[in-house]
């Protein structure tokens, strides 16, 4: 602990000149021994005043030796109250002084007493102004120790009563003190840890901004994991590391519910489009090619003799016949395209961007890097899809004039780069917000495992890559 006296001498340099002089606008009216400093001053002068009636020091220097006496009261106030206290008593020394120096017909008695008071006055200010510096520092001092010492009480308290674990290590990585969670956790043998024992790397480690990962710890026969936060605190006057272990146990079960949630959907949705694109090819699409096949047999016929504006009515129709085929079809594609499974995710891609081309009005360029190698369906599946999402995003939205996409398989990962020289975003940070499509990208790389980047500027185009970690191709 640091004594009050250096903390002042350490901290009345610091004290502003406007702090100390607005004190000796206060003097300490309320205290009785300042009204007996005031007291013993009127008694002074009145001695004075006697003096120079009975006329015992006339003609003398002698005669100013009361005036000095003064400063034995206004040196007593500044030591004891600082410049509050000697600045009212020179004030009242002064105004006491001044008749004798008009009444008094001896011009050296005046000239004496004249230089004695101002030189009373001079002490009083300058010993009271740096004693009141070295009581503000001192009541400085005192109020921060009072503030640590509260803070000190409050972190006491919450290391006690928190129902999180808590350990404190020394610079060696030995545990020195645990609250109660921690002791119910790691039971007796709380002190005989070390910090590499808990998280697994030494306490170093902290020093160099590393962090340790989660853990995870028996406890009851159950496992519960925690996440490790570490910070410093004082502990005795001295720093030590605290480390707090938030159980998290209930959050990953929580996030692990979520993300199977997130998947069993994306699966139902991507089972529901595989149901509908079937039944589009086994119903719809079969009933319209039959109905086309048999408008041109009637036309092949001779035997049916029609007029000419029938006929042309027929043909018509059957072009028609054979324009709502064709979409049927390109919907069922674009709900399951058939090439994904029987030729890959390159050849799907490839198919995509030929039946966006007439609606984008330009060419996209496709770009494959290395040698293909088959993915996981669902994982093909995914990729088609947020490969889809952000062409349509690029054509819909963009306002570009030239897409580029390139499908790169690594060594240890696939990846997928989908670049435009459109109009761009404002701030990508609002992106999830405003574009469901593109929340639904995110989902998908998340339930994979991968990395999802956008960047983007506004005028300047986006670019959206996704980066999958091989352990997701197939066997």
């Amino acid at each position: 602990m640091i004594p009050n006296n250096l903390h002042a001498n350490k901290n009345s340099d610091k004290i502003k000149a406007s702090e100390v002089f607005k004190r000796a606008l206060k003097p300490p009216l309320r205290d009785s021994r300042f009204w007996a400093v005031q007291f013993t001053v009127l008694l002074i002068t009145l001695i004075h005043y006697y003096l120079d009636v009975t006329k015992v020091f006339t003609g003398s220097p002698w005669s100013s030796i009361p005036v000095f006496v003064l400063l034995l009261p206004v040196g007593y106030a500044a030591i004891k109250y600082g410049l509050h206290g000697s600045a009212a008593t020179s004030v009242w020394s002064t105004v006491l002084w001044i008749p004798d120096l008009y009444v008094s017909s001896d011009r050296d008695a005046r000239a004496f007493g004249a230089i004695a008071i101002v030189v009373v006055n001079a002490v009083g200010i300058i010993i009271g102004e740096r004693i009141e510096r070295e009581l503000l520092a001192i009541a400085k001092a005192k109020a921060a120790q009072e503030q640590q010492r509260i803070s000190e009480a409050r972190f006491r308290h919450l290391f006690a009563s928190t129902r999180a674990p808590i350990l404190l290590f020394d610079e060696h990585g030995k545990v020195v003190n645990a609250n109660p969670a921690a002791w119910g956790v790691f039971k007796n043998k709380v002190l005989d840890l070390t910090f590499a024992d808990i998280c697994n790397m030494s306490i170093t480690g902290v020093f160099k901004g590393k962090n340790p990962t989660n853990i995870q710890l028996d406890i009851d026969g159950q496992t519960v994991e925690f996440r490790c936060l570490i910070s410093l605190v004082k502990e005795n006057d001295i720093y030590v590391t605290q480390l707090l272990l938030q159980d998290i146990t209930e959050e990953r079960r929580a996030f692990k519910d979520v993300k199977a949630f997130a998947s069993s959907l994306l699966d139902a949705q991507e089972d529901e489009r595989l149901r509908i694109a079937r039944e589009l090819h086994d119903d719809p699409l079969q009933a319209v090619i039959h109905s086309s096949r048999q408008i041109d047999s009637i036309l092949i016929d001779k035997e049916f003799q029609l007029p000419g504006n029938q006929r042309t009515v027929l043909t018509k129709t059957r072009e028609e016949l054979l324009k709502t085929a064709r979409s049927i079809r390109s919907i069922a594609q674009g709900l399951r395209p058939p090439s994904l499974e029987h030729l890959g995710l390159s050849a799907a891609i490839k198919g995509l961007i030929a039946d966006l081309e007439p609606e984008f009005g330009s060419s996209i360029k496709f770009v494959q890097k290395g040698e293909e190698k088959r993915l996981k369906l669902e994982v093909e599946l995914a990729m088609y899809r947020i490969c889809q999402e952000s062409l349509q995003n690029a054509i819909s939205h963009a306002k570009a004039n030239s897409i580029e996409v390139e499908l790169a398989f690594q060594e240890s990962t696939v990846f997928l780069k989908v670049s435009d020289n459109g109009v761009g975003f404002d701030s990508v940070s609002n992106i999830d917000d405003k574009r469901l499509g593109l929340r639904g990208i995110r989902e998908r790389v998340s339930l994979l495992g991968g990395n999802f980047t956008i960047s983007t500027k506004e005028s300047s185009g986006t670019t959206l890559t996704v980066l999958i970690p091989t352990d997701i191709y197939s066997k």
